[in-house]
């Protein structure tokens, strides 16, 4: 009896430990648990700190028909050597951005994600500036129904009105609704009859009924800041199904968007049998541009696309705390979908400003994630071309002095490696700007400051300046290739 009994716990023991060693790899290969439960490492300090991104809950996007998981496993042997430290690396690897440029003909479509250091069209509105006056090009590109900095943007005029419900990245998805390449979506909403006093985001009513909401509305308008901005050349809508889920009231009531161009409106209806649909909505340029939606409760808008027929279109997708890694919780048949109407030749990623930690010495662990996220970009955007951006430099105080976060370098390496592995390009704005004490220099001794008293963001000066830096090298790859014998 005795025996039996230490057998059991014997045995129970043994795979108790094997599920234990096992779970890192189990971890890596299944998106469920990547998304609701941390890994760890039991040989080092390779999973010690995973963040925020990996306890995301996994949408529920079963009416997708495109099968989006990606199961292939991200081995983290280094049989790539690391790169020399330098600005640009494997610029070869964007000749297919670089021959649509030379090409000269329809439009050249970018997208250009990042984190808050691109957030208001940061940098991203002078790279879109410079290309579009070499390469010819108009309009802002990818536009959300409804943003927290519209008034800070300084490349188009952006308005709404109505109670809104945003779905961002960081925040469950109850509905059952794809997230767009953004990772959100907007619902209109009933406002609450005592709103006084309270925030206009938390005043949202699930109300019993059939009927369309009104009074929600968006609007755009140009600006004179760039030639491309000062008029609004075409524009298209792009929004999803009705969500089929309790939490949200059915609704047979038609949809209708009326779109306003100076003292004419036109009603359209909204076709909402597809996942992701598109309504043209202008044409012809324009100065401003109105919309004012008649919505049920459940039906998803995405955001408005603001582009010229031929030409640059660069479209800024910045998610405020994002390390990137959030990306893979975008749906791929989203991505897939997305892609067959915009058609991107380059993605640009620039992160890693959000894991920089001076106590962390390893980052194994966001190198695993981030070749996981480039791998779901690859698969689902296949014919576009991908560069990868470092963070730019952030100071801290250490002992009363401003100095480079320790982080920051092994961030940027670990990104670096991450591009080498993966055979994507890399450009390293740690260095460009550089390297150590760069942050300082452009806070403390620009005259006006650079950058703001955090150490960590440009102010508009400086990422005017940090777009400059980044077209200087990757127009210098295009020139090299546009030289080079065919």
């Amino acid at each position: 009896m005795e025996q039996k009994t230490f057998r059991t716990a014997f045995l129970t023991l043994f795979f108790a430990a094997l599920l234990l060693a096992a779970y890192p790899l189990l971890h890596a290969n299944i998106p469920f648990l990547q998304s609701n439960f941390r890994s760890y490492s039991i040989w080092g300090k390779s999973g010690q700190q995973l963040g925020v991104d990996s306890l995301q809950q996994v949408d529920t996007l079963a009416l997708l028909e495109i099968d989006t998981i990606d199961l292939v496993p991200v081995v983290e042997e280094d049989t790539i050597p690391i790169p020399p430290p330098t600005v640009f690396d494997n610029a070869a690897n964007l000749r297919s951005f670089f021959k649509r440029l030379s090409q000269n003909t329809g439009q050249v479509r970018i997208a250009y994600f990042g984190d808050s250091s691109i957030e208001g069209d940061l940098i991203s509105q002078t790279v879109r500036d410079s290309l579009q006056r070499r390469f010819g090009g108009a309009g802002v590109g990818y536009m959300p129904i409804y943003s927290q900095v519209a008034g800070f943007r300084r490349s188009i005029r952006h308005k709404m009105g109505g109670e809104w419900e945003t779905i961002t990245f960081g925040r469950k998805n109850p509905y059952a609704i794809a997230r767009n390449l953004t990772g959100e979506f907007f619902l209109a909403r009933q406002p609450q009859a005592d709103t006084t006093g309270q925030d206009s985001t938390q005043n949202v009513a699930l109300v019993d009924t059939t009927e369309v909401v009104e009074g929600h509305w968006v609007q755009y308008g140009a600006v004179k800041l760039n030639p491309g901005l000062r008029s609004i050349p075409k524009a298209r809508l792009f929004y999803g199904r009705p969500a089929r889920d309790s939490l949200l009231p059915a609704s047979g009531q038609q949809p209708f968007v009326s779109v306003t161009v100076g003292e004419t409106t036109a009603r359209y209806a909204l076709d909402k049998r597809k996942h992701l649909n598109q309504l043209w909505l202008r044409e012809e340029p324009a100065r401003k541009l109105r919309l004012d939606f008649e919505l049920p409760e459940n039906l998803p808008l995405y955001g408005v696309s603001i582009e010229s027929e031929k030409g640059i279109v660069l479209d800024n997708f910045s998610a405020r705390g994002n390390s990137g890694v959030m990306l893979t919780h975008v749906q791929g048949g989203m991505l897939v979908q997305f892609d067959s109407l915009l058609n991107y030749d380059l993605i640009v990623l620039q992160y890693g400003l959000n894991v920089i930690n001076a106590e962390m010495e390893d980052y194994t662990w966001y190198r695993s994630e981030m070749r996981r996220m480039i791998r779901h970009i690859k698969r689902h955007l296949p014919h576009a071309a991908i560069l990868l951006v470092g963070p730019t430099d952030k100071a801290i105080k250490v002992e009363g002095e401003m100095m480079t976060d320790p982080g920051t370098p092994r961030v940027n390496e670990a990104l670096r490696r991450v591009a080498a592995q993966e055979n994507v390009s890399f450009f390293s704005f740690y260095e460009a700007m550089g390297g150590e004490g760069s942050m300082v220099t452009w806070v403390e001794e620009k005259e006006p400051s650079w950058a703001n008293l955090d150490y960590t963001h440009f102010n508009f000066r400086g990422a005017h300046q940090a777009g400059k830096l980044l077209l200087s090298y990757l127009m210098g790859a295009y020139d090299e290739y546009t030289n080079a014998p065919q």
